[in-house]
């Protein structure tokens, strides 16, 4: 299934009418801004996901606690838009759902992306693979 993977949300309404699945990265409050300002301009053929690091989409306290309704709240308009959450796991020791979980997002729409190092863990050791529609994503620069 050819799709586009765009960085900056705000391009969302560029996607080619063809292509099967958009996947836009948030990983600040800007992504998350564009996302959702694209949200009314997205083709309802395509399958759409969003890549985070949960940076842009999780809402913490003054202490720095999580505050886990006002991230639901922030995270609603996306998951009743139809889009699918990737978390990149290879930010993480042991990969799991609670990030996504708190954003309010059902287990069957998550799914972890690891990375090339796998945190140091062959494919074999690496717990994330056991969540179904896991990605793998091979580089961050090319040059």
């Amino acid at each position: 299934m050819p799709g586009v993977w765009f960085t900056d949300g705000w391009m969302l309404p560029f996607a080619p009418p063809d292509a099967d699945f958009v996947v836009a990265e948030i990983e600040s409050d800007g992504d998350y801004e564009g996302v959702v300002d694209s949200l009314h301009q997205l083709n309802p053929g395509q399958r759409h996901a969003i890549i985070t690091t949960f940076v842009g989409l999780h809402v913490h306290l003054p202490g720095g606690e999580l505050d886990v309704e006002a991230t639901k709240a922030r995270c609603k308009p996306l998951i009743d838009a139809g889009f699918f959450c990737q978390y990149e796991a290879y930010e993480y020791t042991v990969p799991d759902n609670t990030a996504a979980d708190h954003c309010g997002w059902p287990g069957d729409m998550v799914a972890p992306v690891l990375g090339v190092g796998f945190n140091g863990k062959s494919l074999d050791s690496q717990g994330a693979l056991q969540v179904p529609g896991y990605g793998l994503y091979l580089a961050e620069y090319l040059s």
